[in-house]
């Protein structure tokens, strides 16, 4: 500021003063205008950014068409039972009502647009011969049938809460319509079943007939079979008391008769070699490898998973691991003379008798970097849209553009993905009018 010669009044300073707070006010003003448009031309930076990341990351996709239909299954029991007979080692909960232990969703891309098209309580699986739907029952009793002095002692002293039996089975029916009657029919067959066997028992010795679990679940479901898990166990004193094995076996639905035997799939010497080598590399450096003969083990096992035991053949299961499809084998063998459990080994990517189609082969490890919680990731078939899924989100990417189309909360409580299925073209819509019906 230039001040001419000369002293300054106070209503020249004043005016002075005024003048000096308006140029400060505007030198604000436009600083603080140069730094929102910095900031914004910096999200706008991170938002293409992220977007290049996307479009390298499914580089080597070829979409072709903007039609197409997810359908994905899911395991969502949310009980004690889910965690197999280990539940018995701690302070287990048997609950007289269940939530709904499956869950279908239906997501359906149409141009520009992806949506979640209809979500159901049980599984709805797409066969060659139209839809199946799936499901879990039970059959609870909570009191047991008669008297037995030491476990209701047991339970007196707070170290036992005892139930009769808790029997759960799958059901299916291809008409929606009579999905609570085929529940129900179930239910009665699987009393009847456990009253002929009670009444088989000598009296003596039907005190005991009690604490027992008869699980059965979807552990995966495809076009002609799906694959039922569970275990068996009865209960007969406190923690750890009790009697045990895990079990699994393929069921066919169609015409197409698959094997459930993991020997038909792979010769016995690949089974057994890779058996081995995961034996070696893990068991064999476990610290209880130090108490334990690993040696006197393997024989025994060994045994078993050369299907030398015609009781004992090796199966198998398809289970979702980093964005693919994977044949899981499994061997029953004894963890100790009470309790019986499932040896597990990867087999690699399913074969298409059993899986249909899967993704092609995508960096998992990158995705996980971009996508905070993913679990897994769907790759439709015409390579136009993936979706992602999340601990919390589902999420959907135009593979053409980068960019998303779909985010939003799923809600799902879930242990497993048990179903994927995907539909192309003129099969988007009928998909989406029968599922959308239920």
């Amino acid at each position: 500021m230039v001040v001419l010669g000369g002293k300054l009044n106070v209503r020249q300073l004043h005016a002075i003063l005024i003048l000096c707070v308006i140029l400060q006010s505007q030198s604000r003003l436009v600083h603080s205008r140069f730094s929102i448009e910095v900031a914004g031309d910096q999200v706008a930076s991170i938002g293409d950014d992220r977007k290049t990341e996307i479009k390298k990351l499914f580089n080597s996709l070829k979409p072709n068409g903007k039609r197409s239909a997810l359908v994905l299954g899911f395991d969502t029991d949310e009980s004690s039972d889910s965690e197999s007979y280990a539940q018995f080692y701690n302070d287990f909960q048997k609950l007289p009502e269940k939530k709904p232990t499956n869950q279908t969703l239906l997501l359906v891309r149409d141009g520009a647009k992806l949506e979640l098209a209809s979500k159901l309580g049980y599984i709805a699986s797409p066969q060659s011969g139209g839809w199946l739907l799936l499901g879990q029952t039970r059959y609870f009793e909570p009191k047991p049938r008669d008297k037995n002095e030491h476990l209701d002692g047991l339970e007196a002293e707070g170290s036992l809460k005892n139930f009769a039996f808790d029997y759960s089975r799958v059901w299916s029916t291809a008409e929606p319509q009579k999905i609570d009657y085929v529940r129900n029919q179930l239910r009665k067959k699987t009393k009847s079943e456990i009253d002929r066997e009670y009444r088989r028992l000598p009296k003596d010795e039907r005190e005991f007939h009690r604490n027992i679990s008869d699980y059965e679940k979807i552990g995966w479901v495809s076009d002609g079979y799906y694959v039922a898990d569970g275990y068996w166990s009865l209960i007969h004193g406190g923690a750890a008391w009790f009697e045990a094995r895990e079990e699994s076996r393929l069921v066919n639905l169609g015409k197409q008769k698959l094997s459930g035997e993991l020997d038909k799939w792979f010769s016995k010497k690949k089974i057994l070699d890779q058996y081995q080598s995961t034996f070696d590399t893990t068991r064999r450096n476990e610290s209880e490898a130090k108490s334990n003969d690993m040696d006197a083990i393997w024989q025994r096992w060994s045994v078993l998973i050369g299907g030398e035991d015609s009781e004992r053949i090796p199966t198998f299961t398809l289970e979702r691991q980093s964005a693919q499809t994977r044949m899981i084998g499994r061997v029953l063998v004894d963890g100790n003379i009470h309790r019986s459990f499932l040896l597990e080994e990867d087999f690699g990517r399913a074969p298409r008798a059993l899986a249909r189609y899967d993704n092609p082969e995508i960096d998992f490890n990158k995705a996980k970097a971009l996508f905070v919680g993913l679990i897994d990731i769907f790759i439709s078939p015409n390579h136009e849209t993936v979706v992602l899924l999340t601990e919390k989100e589902l999420i959907g990417i135009d593979v053409e553009t980068g960019s998303e189309i779909y985010r939003e909360e799923h809600e799902l409580k879930f242990n497993k993905v048990v179903m994927v299925e995907w539909a192309i073209g003129q099969h988007v819509a009928k998909w989406k009018q029968f599922l959308s019906s239920l």
